[in-house]
C-alpha cells in the first residue's frame, strides 16, 4: 500500500513548530512495510487543501493528513474532508459526550458540533488525551479505492492514536516488513562514503544504501523490504558483508548503540579506563563519554587544559616545545598525551588542540592525539565551519579515533 501525507497547518509553514509527525508517521509506516512516496505541507486554506486532496487520492493508497481537527474556524481538516468525500456525516456518541464533558453552556456545546460529527462510514479514531478524535475513512475515486486517515496535530495526542488505533487498520494493509540497520561510521564523511560504495548506492533497490549525516557524524542506513522478518534480516546481513569489506576498518557503531556508549562498552569489556586532556574542545570529549551509562566503571580522569599555562603546569609540556612549536602542533600534542599518560595512568588517552576560531588563517587546523598501552598516534585534520560546529567535529573524531583504537586492540 502506497502511503501519502498532509500535514495540515499554516504554523508549520511559517516555522512557527517544527513538524516531527511526519518523522514519526514515516517511522510507523517503514516499520509496518508501507511505501511513501509523498508529504506535502498545506495551510489552513479551504482550496489549497483540497486540490492536495485531488492529487494525493490520484496517486495513494492511504492518505493521512495531520492537525486542523479542532473546532476554531483555522481548523479546516475535517470540514474539507467531509466535503471532498460528498458532505455525508455521522455524529460519534463517544465524542459528543466528551465535548458535552468539556464545556459546560448549549453555545460552546454547539459551536463543537464539528469535534463529533465525522464522514459517513468513518471508523472513530479515539483520541484518550484530548477533545478531537481522528478518523479512518474509505473512498472511492473514478475507481480508485483507499483510505483517508484524519488525525490531531499536537504528538502527544497523534502519536498514541497512532499507536492504539491507526497501526492496527494499517497493519491489515501491509504486505511485507521493512527493516533497516543504521551503522555509524567514523573519521570519513558521506562523500566518502558515496565514493567507495558507488555501484551499491546507485544500483541496489532491495536492500537500498543510504549515507547521510547527523550531527555525531556519518551513517549508512540498509534498508531490505520482504515477507517476513527473517528474510529481512538475512538481506541485511548480506549487504552488510559488503560495508565490511569494503569500510569494516571505519565502522564504529551499528544499530541503536551511540558512539559514546560502544566506547564505554569496550573499556569495560576489557577492563581498562580512559582519560582526557581537552585544549580547543574544553570538556566536549569527556561530558560525552560521561553521557553513556556504565561510565564510572572507566573513567578516570579529564583536565582542560586550555592556555599553554596549563598544559605546562599540568601536563608538564615543556615549555620550550609550546614557544618553538605552538600549541596546536604535532609536537604538542603528543607531550599532551605523555603528560596525560603519566598523569593518570590510564590505558586510553585522547588529547585535542587547535584553532576554532572565528578568527585567524588557522582556523579548523587541529590535532587528535590518542595513546594506547604506551602507542602514541597523533592524526592532523582541517575542519570547515562555525567555532561551535568545529569544536563539535573534534569531538565527534576524537571518540571514533578512540573506538577504532580499541577494536584493533
Amino acid at each position: 500500500m502506497i502511503v501519502e501525507f498532509i500535514s495540515v497547518g499554516t504554523e508549520i509553514l511559517l516555522g512557527d513548530i517544527v513538524n516531527t509527525n511526519v518523522q514519526y508517521l514515516s517511522q510507523v509506516c517503514a516499520r509496518l512495510g508501507l511505501d511513501v512516496f509523498h508529504s506535502s505541507v498545506v495551510g489552513d486554506n479551504h482550496d489549497r487543501l483540497m486540490d492536495a486532496l485531488r492529487l494525493a487520492t490520484s496517486r495513494s493508497d492511504c492518505i493521512i493528513l495531520t492537525g486542523g481537527l479542532g473546532s476554531t474556524d483555522d481548523d479546516i481538516t475535517k470540514r474539507v474532508v467531509i466535503e471532498f468525500l460528498g458532505n455525508e456525516t455521522e455524529e460519534s456518541d463517544y465524542n459528543r459526550q466528551v465535548v458535552n464533558n468539556w464545556f459546560a453552556d448549549d453555545k460552546a456545546k454547539e459551536d463543537n458540533r464539528i469535534v463529533y460529527t465525522f464522514p459517513k462510514g468513518s471508523t472513530i479514531l479515539e483520541n484518550h488525551v484530548g477533545t478531537a478524535s481522528g478518523a479512518w475513512v474509505p473512498f472511492e475515486i473514478d475507481g480508485h479505492e483507499g483510505f483517508i486517515a484524519i488525525l490531531p496535530g499536537p504528538p502527544n495526542e497523534m502519536q498514541p492514536m497512532v499507536d492504539e488505533s491507526l497501526v492496527p487498520l494499517l497493519t491489515e494493509h501491509s504486505e511485507g516488513v521493512t527493516k533497516s540497520l543504521v551503522i555509524r561510521m567514523g573519521v570519513i564523511g558521506e562523500y566518502q562514503m558515496n565514493e567507495v560504495l558507488k555501484d551499491e548506492i546507485a544500483h541496489s533497490v532491495n536492500p537500498t544504501f543510504a549515507p547521510y549525516v547527523k550531527d555525531d557524524g556519518a551513517l549508512l542506513r540498509i534498508t531490505a523490504k520482504s515477507s517476513n522478518l527473517m528474510e529481512a534480516d538475512r538481506m541485511i546481513s548480506s549487504a552488510m558483508q559488503i560495508v565490511k569489506e569494503k569500510l569494516g576498518h571505519y565502522i564504529v557503531a551499528m544499530g541503536e548503540e551511540s558512539r559514546p556508549e560502544v566506547l564505554v562498552r569496550l573499556l569495560r569489556e576489557k577492563g581498562e579506563k580512559i582519560a582526557t586532556a581537552e585544549s580547543l574542545t574544553a570538556g566536549l570529549v569527556a561530558a560525552t563519554i560521561v553521557d553513556a551509562a556504565g561510565a564510572s566503571d572507566v573513567f578516570e580522569q579529564s583536565f582542560v587544559v586550555y592556555s599553554d599555562r596549563a598544559k605546562h603546569k599540568i601536563l608538564t609540556v615543556p615549555k620550550k616545545k609550546l614557544k618553538e612549536s605552538t600549541a596546536v602542533s604535532e609536537t604538542v600534542c603528543k607531550a599532551m598525551l605523555n603528560g596525560l599518560y603519566a598523569r593518570t595512568g590510564a590505558e586510553l588517552c585522547i588529547a585535542t588542540t587547535g584553532y576554532a576560531g572565528p578568527d585567524g588563517d588557522d582556523v579548523g587546523h587541529v590535532f587528535i592525539g590518542i595513546a594506547y598501552h604506551g602507542k602514541n598516534t597523533v592524526h592532523e585534520h582541517h575542519f570547515h565551519g562555525s567555532r561551535g560546529q568545529i569544536r563539535n567535529r573534534v569531538k565527534n573524531v576524537a571518540i571514533d579515533y578512540a573506538i577504532m583504537t580499541l577494536k584493533r586492540g
